[in-house]
């Protein structure tokens, strides 16, 4: 949680940057959702690497290995 300095301190940037830039308002949420969409894949990815087997277990679940 930030502190009400914190908060102050944030909503002054965004307000300079919105009338330096109208689109700063727009844009803040779609920054906020892609960088959780790209934290989400790199945890997803790290977990893979470290977990080789669970990779190969949901390919044979989805089917995805041909058969020899």
């Amino acid at each position: 949680m930030l502190s009400s300095h914190a908060l102050r301190q944030v909503k002054q940037a965004v307000e300079q940057a919105t009338k330096k830039d109208k689109t700063v308002p727009a844009a803040l949420p779609r920054m906020h959702f892609h960088d959780s969409a790209i934290r989400k894949k790199m945890v997803l990815l790290m977990f893979l690497c470290m977990h080789p087997m669970s990779l190969i277990m949901q390919r044979k679940q989805l089917k995805l290995f041909a058969p020899a």
